[in-house]
């Protein structure tokens, strides 16, 4: 790509300024261990601005990934975005401009010894983007615990650097975890132009597998100028590459090919045992129908989470079935002052005295637990926040969707059509009535949990159903954030248990 010579000699300039103030700083050492490459680029980045007839250098903060439907096996398409992809939402609201792209591309082959090369503005306007964005997992900030340990599912992990780089970003289905944490002595932040971070230190990724804590990949660039700014524009594509920044300016890029591994079967399905009360009888939830003084059944299921301490990582979940109902008291007899006749009511409940432990390896093992360890688990929030998928509000540009379009798999929407999680989640319901069946008693329930502001597919799963659909859609709850049960009985005597990529870190 041609570029003028007063693009140039603003680059020249840029780098000439950057290297002066880095005049006494040593050449980078490196060093890596895994599966850790450097794919150099063919140019740099450039970007059009407004006004301005020649390109400029490009300060990009994210990364794009797209595929030519016939692009050689292997090859992907990078670009980069300058300032944010805002979710992308542009796709839903026309109105609003979509990302701002780097003037160049460039394509990378991943099973050609990452060969790179220029890619034309036609091939990247052709491809379609591949789902690539990263999970962000915050930590909690604080300054005065910068070099703390930090926790997630389970597993303690120590940051190599100083100071960590925040988000932690977690590979799209939740398998890999890239930390990145720097070296330096910060600076004074100056009221005009920011900083406060260190004009020169180490940095350090480092890759780990978030079922088993093992530490996968790591890269260190020690004597750096701007270490901080090795966390800008990174992307996973899929859970086999981690693509990050190899230099402060994103000249050139590391690229962790992690091992290939065998997806667990996700959602599962978790079978129990007879569900037994107080008294070691089958729990019988009151109806109506046979035994008339109660209104209100319901029944649900109540989890804890168990974590071993002896074994880092090692976690179940714990189930135990919740029965409320209404009994109407019997009528106050005639001596009574007031009301006489009338019935009180009196809410009632019972929980089962058998609690069932479920594996969180992909297995789905269940066994019979204790009273004692349901006492030690820590209590799930469950949540049933139905949403309308439909939802528009008033803006300046007019009526918006809250939601993206979500479609229906299913013959037919179920009730409700969808529920949202504490986090970006989102589950949407629909079903499909066996031909030929009353009052639709039979069929195939069918659910897709998406990625809800980018609208990404995340899970999808099919099952039979006998009774009501909705009935069984009306017992679903997401657990805090990673889970989701739906039963499959109304007996709930088996459910569906998904498990996403967990957002919770902790100190």
């Amino acid at each position: 790509m041609r570029r003028t010579h007063a693009a140039r000699l603003l680059a020249c300039l840029c780098l000439c300024c950057a290297s002066t103030a880095c005049a006494q700083v040593a050449a980078p050492r490196t060093k890596q261990s895994g599966a850790v490459s450097v794919v150099r680029l063919p140019d740099d980045w450039w970007e059009r601005r407004e006004g301005v007839p020649d390109l400029q250098p490009a300060y990009i903060e994210n990364l794009e990934v797209r595929r030519p439907t016939d692009a050689p096996p292997g090859e992907y398409l990078i670009g980069g975005i300058i300032g944010g992809d805002n979710d992308y939402i542009d796709e839903l609201y026309k109105d609003i401009p979509p990302p701002g792209y780097t003037a160049d591309f460039f394509a990378v082959n991943f099973n050609d010894n990452f060969r790179a090369r220029a890619a034309a503005p036609q091939e990247w306007a052709r491809a379609r983007r591949v789902s690539t964005k990263p999970h962000w997992v915050y930590l909690e900030y604080d300054p005065k615990e910068e070099k703390a340990e930090f926790t997630y599912r389970g597993f303690r992990y120590a940051k190599t650097g100083d100071y960590i780089g925040r988000p932690v970003l977690l590979s799209p289905a939740g398998k890999w975890l890239a930390v990145f944490s720097y070296s330096g002595k910060k600076t004074k932040p100056d009221l005009l132009f920011g900083g406060g971070e260190p004009r020169t230190g180490d940095v350090f990724w480092d890759i780990y597998d978030a079922s088993t804590g093992a530490r996968i990949a790591s890269w260190e660039a020690r004597g750096v100028r701007d270490p901080s700014l090795f966390h800008k524009a990174t992307t996973w594509i899929g859970d086999r590459y981690f693509f990050a920044p190899a230099d402060p300016n994103a000249k050139s890029y590391l690229v962790f090919t992690l091992p290939e591994f065998q997806p667990i079967e996700n959602p599962g399905t978790v079978r129990f045992p007879a569900w037994l009360g107080e008294g070691g009888q089958p729990m019988r939830l009151p109806d109506p129908r046979l035994d008339g003084d109660v209104r209100q059944p319901s029944r649900e299921y109540e989890e804890r989470l168990l974590a071993d301490p002896a074994r880092p990582g090692a976690r179940e979940l714990l189930f135990r079935l919740k029965d409320e109902w209404v009994e109407l008291l019997p009528p106050l007899p005639p001596s009574a002052r007031d009301g006489a006749g009338s019935r009180g009511m009196r809410a009632r409940g019972a929980y089962s005295k058998s609690v069932y432990a479920v594996t969180l390896d992909g297995r789905y093992k269940v066994r019979e637990a204790s009273p004692e360890e349901w006492q030690r688990a820590r209590p799930l929030k469950a949540t049933h926040t139905q949403i309308d998928l439909d939802k528009t509000y008033e803006s300046f540009g007019g009526t918006r969707r809250v939601y993206r379009f979500f479609e229906k798999t299913g013959a037919a929407w179920g009730t409700p059509r969808a529920l949202a999680a504490p986090d970006d989640w989102l589950a949407v319901f629909s079903y499909t009535a066996a031909p030929g069946t009353k009052a639709a008693a039979v069929g195939e329930l069918h659910v897709e949990v998406y990625n809800a502001r980018p609208g990404t597919l995340m899970l999808s799963a099919r099952a039979p159903y006998a009774g009501s659909a909705d009935a069984l859609f009306a017992g679903a709850r997401w657990l805090g954030c990673p889970f989701l049960v739906l039963p499959l009985e109304e007996s709930y005597g088996s459910c569906l248990l998904w498990m996403l990529p967990e957002m919770e870190i902790q100190k």
